[in-house]
């Protein structure tokens, strides 16, 4: 998929998913989706897990997990309670304080990130994060 089509499939996706955005019922569906028509990932299934069990002092529950490119999901819904809502690393928060300017990237920049960051970069050795944060920049 070249950048354009990505780009536009992206457009398309964020249309469908306008308004929507049940963490319990629209979560495999909404991951599924993402990876199929912005990624381009053919059968999705094969490489996504949903809610694998995670043992702590409890069981809880990862929402999703790539384990080829160790990627944890912890999905929210978009109605989330006032506390979490308050938390700076949700909806783009983190910075909501502060004056920082957050410059535009250039296509050069875009074009490095997409092709030297990803395509030609070996990630299995990097720290696993969550997806759904690098989705929601402020």
């Amino acid at each position: 998929m070249k950048d354009v089509e990505q780009r536009a499939a992206a457009a398309r996706f964020a249309a469908d998913w306008q308004g929507r955005g049940d963490e319990k019922q629209e979560t495999q569906s909404f991951w599924i989706a993402l990876l199929q028509s912005v990624y381009g990932v053919e059968e999705p299934t094969k490489y996504i897990q949903f809610e694998l069990p995670m043992k702590l002092d409890h069981t809880s529950f990862i929402d999703g997990y790539i384990e080829s490119t160790r990627v944890l999901i912890e999905q929210k819904g978009k109605d989330i309670d006032e506390d979490l809502a308050a938390f700076p690393y949700v909806n783009g928060g983190l910075f909501a304080d502060e004056d920082v300017e957050i410059p535009r990237l250039d296509d050069e920049v875009i074009d490095l990130i997409i092709h030297r960051g990803s395509e030609d970069f070996d990630w299995s050795e990097s720290a696993p994060l969550s997806l759904a944060q690098c989705l929601n920049p402020p």
